[in-house]
């Protein structure tokens, strides 16, 4: 994988198919080092497991870093309005629902499972009349070949 003075070379590449060269750091590394991509060719990411925790560390302390420098100072006010608002609305618990709201809402549910069972039995007295009527003209074509 590497020359003898430690860079690394891509004439040689991985030196078995258990292993990769991470693109960002250039180090050959089992498998196991990167995480699964089902659209690579070799089912795993292009970059380690470590430099891809580094990109993301990064890129995770530049948006801190502007959100505490660009956007608060310019939205300090809203943000801390809305704040208030949100907290003052955690405060309030659920609405309690009355006992006529409760009832009203099981005849719905019973009225909806009852109007579903009505439809499955339609559809079943349907399918019996279709069978009959199958094996009816089943029965007269025998009696007709005779």
């Amino acid at each position: 994988m590497n020359n003898s003075n430690g860079a690394f070379s891509w004439e040689e590449g991985p030196i078995n198919d258990n292993e990769k060269v991470c693109r960002k750091c250039l180090t050959g590394r089992p498998l196991a080092a990167f995480s699964k991509q089902s659209r690579s060719p070799d089912g795993h990411q292009l970059e380690c497991k470590i430099c891809n925790k580094l990109r993301h560390d990064l890129r995770r302390e530049e948006i801190n870093r502007h959100y505490r420098e660009v956007y608060y100072p310019a939205n300090r006010e809203w943000l801390l309005t809305n704040q208030k608002a949100n907290r003052k609305r955690a405060d309030k618990p659920w609405p309690k629902r009355s006992p006529e709201q409760k009832e009203r809402r099981k005849l719905t549910d019973a009225y909806r499972r009852l109007a579903a069972a009505e439809r499955n039995l339609v559809k079943i007295k349907e399918k019996i009349r279709d069978l009959e009527g199958t094996q009816q003209r089943k029965t007269n074509e025998s009696y007709t070949s005779k």
